[in-house]
């Protein structure tokens, strides 16, 4: 990801799924906290505490179900403890999901052909990572994809490697092939 201070991060990162995707900032797919048993509980903060007292535990397993009204004060008490946390391995981590489909940034408006939703898995620690799985709803790299992609590519939360785009060929609703997308000269 582009920066490692996690409330400039989250901040870059709800500004851009709101301003150019459909994805409800305060109403993520999931919100995990996983806290690994190397950490020592006693360097939670009281904000982490809290929210673990109101979090659901499904399974003897270290990974609490945080509820989407908590997240910003997940957030704020995960930001206020990071310097805490080992890099490897990893101790504490906040999972958050996002479903969604590309807006138009002019006109807020969805762009047509959106047959498939993307999403982003952002991983928050001491180290923050993303997995964004980007569908656009473009039949070919024609030049009105290149001038979209243009337009959000600054304002990802994330540094977008361009040979890893690909087309996605579907077959009977499932993903049949791939092939390389390449810039045109």
């Amino acid at each position: 990801m582009k920066n490692k201070d996690l409330l400039t991060l989250w901040g870059e990162s709800k500004y851009f799924l709101k301003s150019y995707t459909t994805a409800e900032i305060d109403n993520p797919s999931f919100i995990k906290l996983k806290i690994y048993p190397i950490f020592d509980r006693k360097k939670l903060n009281q904000e982490i505490e809290e929210v673990l007292s109101v979090s659901e535990r499904p399974t003897l397993e270290p990974i609490w179900t945080v509820a989407k009204e908590n997240l910003e004060k997940l957030i704020s008490g995960l930001h206020k403890i990071q310097h805490a946390l080992p890099i490897k391995p990893n101790a504490l981590e906040l999972e958050i999901w996002y479903n969604f489909n590309f807006l138009d940034a002019s006109t807020r408006l969805e762009l047509p052909n959106n047959e498939y939703h993307s999403y982003i898995e952002f991983t928050f620690s001491k180290r923050h990572t993303c997995m964004p799985c980007l569908i656009f709803p473009f039949e070919d790299s024609k030049p009105e994809f290149w001038t979209y992609l243009d337009s959000i590519k600054t304002q990802l939360p994330f540094e977008l490697d361009e040979k890893l785009l690909r087309k996605v060929y579907v077959k009977n609703g499932s993903p049949s092939s791939l092939k390389k997308i390449v810039r045109p000269n």
